[in-house]
């Protein structure tokens, strides 16, 4: 009897479970976290407008909406259909309305409650939606969620190529070592952050301010490559998205705790990399994605994003290696004499 070659295809491990929960979690958990949020957005209005600061409870629930789609984010390790559906639906959608309907925003915050929980809903929703967060959060959702996808692959093929290489030396061979993706990764995260800052701020400055929807267009276009690089670079190495999570999210934290200090710590930064690159006034607009909380929020899903990538890679790693295994130990079957 003939032995089939020992490239025959394993078939891929069934992923539909963790599709279905993604899914879930998508359309079921999402919306209370984006309340939560919104909550949070007009609880920190309204303390500012008493100068009172940031009230704990606002604090609580927008840390809350932060983990919970940061922990839809870390699901795509798993699925990536949660984080990409979310993002697409938050991010892409609101990204068109505020550029083509502007005049359809109010349709979509007067459909919300007024208050949830007792945080000032519908306030605080109007103030994420004119600081651009469903845009910006939602962007890097849905790019967290390809990023997921590529580690993924980008695992099984380096498992692939560590099993061809260490079966054509006849020696289990050291791994390569990353230390330049990871350097890369660190320093695109660190540079990154105030550019994506500094991009989401001109995005928002230029709803607010320019009547040309081809600006609003071309602005959005920049932010989306600025979300692409910071967080697909951790398709590469997760080290990336970690740095820019914590940047994201010490700035947002005291933008909270002390907003001038942290507005005047920004100015700099923004004001040189909106004289580089965008040509516009971005420093209110930054000023805005910090006070309502976005540039917290933005922070806790990049971190979920690193950890979805991390997760990702292993996942790409181990489900190539227990295919090798299986194809090698069912190879070894078939050719065992018949006795």
């Amino acid at each position: 009897m003939t032995a089939p070659p020992a490239t025959v295809p394993v078939p891929p491990r069934s992923r539909v479970a963790a599709h279905l929960v993604g899914t879930a979690l998508a359309l079921v958990v999402a919306p209370f976290a984006w309340l939560a949020c919104a909550g949070a957005a007009g609880a920190f209005a309204e303390g500012a407008a008493d100068g009172g600061g940031a009230p704990p409870s606002a604090v609580v629930a927008l840390l809350a909406g932060a983990l919970v789609l940061a922990g839809i984010v870390a699901w795509a390790a798993r699925s990536a259909v949660a984080a990409i559906v979310v993002g697409a639906t938050y991010g892409v959608a609101a990204a068109l309305v505020h550029t083509f309907a502007r005049s359809r925003v109010n349709t979509v915050t007067d459909a919300l409650p007024e208050t949830w929980l007792d945080l000032p809903v519908q306030a605080g929703a109007e103030l994420l939606f004119r600081a651009q967060a469903p845009v910006l959060v939602g962007g890097v959702m849905l790019a967290a969620g390809i990023t997921a996808f590529a580690a993924r692959r980008a695992g099984r093929y380096t498992e692939r190529e560590d099993a061809r290489r260490t079966a054509a030396l006849g020696a289990t061979t050291a791994p390569r070592p990353r230390i330049v993706a990871h350097v890369v990764s660190v320093v695109v995260g660190a540079v990154g952050t105030p550019v994506l800052l500094a991009t989401a701020g001109a995005f928002t400055a230029a709803t607010l301010m320019s009547e040309s929807r081809t600006r609003v267009a071309v602005v959005a276009l920049a932010g989306a490559l600025a979300v692409a690089v910071v967080v697909g670079i951790a398709a590469v190495s997760s080290l990336g998205a970690f740095v820019a999570g914590a940047l994201w999210v010490i700035a947002g934290l005291g933008y909270l705790a002390a907003p001038d200090g942290a507005r005047s710590l920004l100015a700099g930064p923004v004001t040189r990399i909106e004289e580089l690159l965008l040509g516009e006034p971005v420093g209110d607009a930054v000023h805005a994605l910090g006070a309502t909380g976005t540039v917290l929020l933005v922070g806790v899903v990049l971190l979920g994003a690193g950890v979805a990538a991390h997760g990702a890679r292993r996942d790409g790693r181990n489900l190539e290696r227990s295919e090798i295994a299986l194809v090698r130990d069912r190879d070894a079957v078939v050719s065992r004499p018949n006795g």
